[in-house]
């Protein structure tokens, strides 16, 4: 019975206030809401990014050359040498030199990602081509000017011809079409699809003698990880002699990135939701 009577107690005061009802109600909608989509927002977030990590593989290590100022650089046939002399850490190494450049087919043109790199980075970074060929060491030896197009580029520089064997136009240089990438990124703009390979010689001379800024090195298994990782920043330190010039990161490390950022967007996203549900307590 008094249950009832305070049931009703309530309806009437309902009733009888409902602008304050209402605002009271929206902002308890509004924080659940919030909090609902925090939730939602930071866990689909950490599962995508962290899905795309993951696939990057456990034996997958990034080096960085991040020197402005030193004399010295990282070769690539040194650090080929290097993998070499090393087989039991490392299985396949490929530098890269990357810029946006623009191309051109007939009439239409377009700005893509330019990547400059090896046979190797097909295997290390699952880039494989679904019709054609991929660069090969005769393409990097010779300079050849060749070039494997994501299917981002082959849509929108090709209509309804096949593209391979025709010839494009990076910044004006004239370049053969040899295979088209497996698609990846949906087929979109600015994902991997909206990309062109490329010879890293050949990168190296249309970028004007480019430094190779990074390479993407394979482990020769994922329990060797940490060991390969510490041979190289040696190897990294016998040529800068300074730990500031060069960075070696695993995937290890950008899950512990990602976890920082997404707690951080969390705490941002559940402050929003609190602010809400107090705001409509009062």
């Amino acid at each position: 019975m008094l249950f009832l009577q305070s049931l009703k107690m309530a309806l009437n005061s309902i009733a009888s206030n409902k602008g304050r009802s209402f605002l009271t109600m929206l902002g308890v909608i509004i924080g659940v809401a919030a909090v609902i989509a925090a939730t939602g927002f930071a866990m689909g977030s950490t599962a995508e990014i962290t899905d795309s990590i993951e696939a990057l593989g456990t034996n997958k290590l990034m080096v960085f050359n991040t020197s402005r100022l030193s004399n010295r650089d990282m070769s690539y046939e040194d650090f080929n040498e290097f993998a070499d002399a090393n087989p039991e850490l490392i299985s396949q190494l490929a530098p890269i030199v990357n810029g946006n450049s623009t191309v051109k087919y007939g009439t239409v043109n377009g700005e893509f990602s330019i990547l400059g790199t090896s046979p190797d980075y097909a295997d290390i970074d699952d880039a494989h081509v679904q019709e054609g060929r991929y660069i090969l060491d005769l393409d990097m030896e010779f300079r050849q000017k060749v070039a494997v197009i994501g299917t981002y580029v082959a849509n929108t520089l090709f209509e309804d011809i096949s593209p391979l064997g025709e010839q494009i136009k990076i910044d004006g240089i004239v370049f053969t079409v040899v295979g088209i990438l497996e698609e990846k990124g949906g087929g979109q703009e600015n994902s991997e699809d909206d990309t062109i390979i490329i010879p890293v010689t050949t990168a190296q001379r249309i970028f004007k003698n480019a430094r190779i800024t990074s390479f993407e090195v394979l482990t020769a298994s994922s329990e060797v990880v940490d060991e390969a990782q510490a041979a190289i920043e040696d190897y990294m330190m016998s040529i800068f002699n300074n730990e500031d010039s060069f960075k070696v990161y695993n995937s290890a490390f950008f899950l512990e990135t990602l976890e920082d950022i997404t707690g951080t967007m969390a705490l941002i996203l559940g402050g929003i939701a609190v602010i809400s549900l107090i705001v409509g307590g009062i």
